[in-house]
């Protein structure tokens, strides 16, 4: 989710544009199985739930520089604001260190 959209933002090479859909798509995919092989243990999709969202979020500040890439409108304050919220939602949306409970 990180790779390609800044490659994107900072060549305008459609190429990574197109690889970034593919990733964007295979996100919520894994996702969708992840909610499928866990949908027997209601703990696991409790912590599921708050994912969701941050994915959404975080899809949907991409999308939103890719926009003003191509309107060419992508002005030094709206980069850090949204670079600031895609931080933030990184933050929410990471996951526990290996040796916590999270899907355990």
């Amino acid at each position: 989710m990180k790779g390609r959209q800044p490659l994107y933002i900072l060549t305008k090479n459609t190429v990574y544009q197109e690889i970034y859909q593919g990733e964007k798509q295979n996100v919520y995919q894994v996702f969708k199985v992840i909610r499928q092989l866990s949908s027997d243990n209601p703990s696991q999709q409790e912590r599921l739930d708050p994912l969701e969202p941050l994915i959404t979020q975080k899809f949907s500040l991409l999308q939103q520089s890719i926009d003003l890439v191509g309107q060419k409108s992508l002005h030094k304050s709206t980069q850090i604001a949204i670079a600031d919220r895609s931080i933030e939602i990184g933050e929410q949306s990471s996951l526990p260190t290996p040796h916590s409970k999270w899907l355990i």
